[in-house]
């Protein structure tokens, strides 16, 4: 039995709702998943305009919701624009919330966070060398760049 254009739009729709049950996605993530399960651009197209008119897939919500979350996760800026480009966020979108909601200031003090943490692992006779790289490690796999990663250690060790 084929299905008529009315039940495939309603079947991509459906598709694309029971994706968004779990939790929020990008535009990109719910186009993804529907061109791999073999939708038609139309339906694609059609599904997406549904859910973004009932405000169910907003990219700008996204990303702020986002971030936070990232940031409560200690990540640092090179890792976020990672993170948030790997779930189709625009580069400009991914700007504008960095720009609005995550200071130099706030990205310092996380660092200064995960360094304590680091620090605080440590056995209290580490040598200093030793510290050191462990804090680097640590914030460089979390995506903070050296000038942070270097005012950081200059304030925990």
């Amino acid at each position: 039995m084929t299905m008529t254009h009315n039940e495939k739009k309603k079947s991509a729709r459906g598709r694309a709702l029971a994706f968004l049950v779990r939790r929020d996605r990008t535009e990109y993530q719910v186009r993804l998943l529907l061109t791999k399960e073999g939708y038609a651009p139309a339906e694609i197209e059609d599904a997406v305009a549904f859910l973004e008119s009932l405000g169910y897939v907003d990219d700008a919500v996204y990303a702020e919701r986002y971030l936070r979350e990232l940031i409560e996760k200690g990540r640092g800026r090179r890792r976020i624009v990672d993170e948030m480009r790997r779930r189709g966020l625009h580069v400009d979108l991914i700007a504008e919330v960095l720009r609005t909601s995550f200071s130099a200031e706030l990205e310092l003090e996380n660092a200064i966070k995960l360094a304590r943490k680091v620090v605080g692992a440590l056995p209290e006779d580490a040598e200093k060398t030793i510290r050191a790289r462990k804090i680097f490690l640590k914030l460089t796999g979390q995506g903070y760049n050296f000038d942070v990663i270097n005012m950081a250690m200059n304030r925990v060790t």
